[in-house]
């Protein structure tokens, strides 16, 4: 088996679609922005990613 990593337009259109539809599904389900989900997302995930969840409960990237 070999790794070939995906294609950098691939790779950008993965992210926009995680910050446009996956991430703001899951807060709704993971029961809302202000929810301990979202929250631990927000503090430890989020800084790892580059991603916060806004308090509409949109996703926004948050550096390079």
């Amino acid at each position: 088996m070999e790794y070939h990593d995906f294609p950098d337009d691939v790779k950008a259109q993965m992210r926009v679609t995680a910050l446009e539809t996956i991430i703001p599904n899951w807060v709704g389900r993971a029961g809302g922005p202000s929810s301990e989900g979202v929250q631990i997302f927000n503090d430890k995930v989020g800084p790892i990613v580059g991603v916060t969840i806004n308090p509409d409960g949109t996703a926004s990237e948050t550096g390079p």
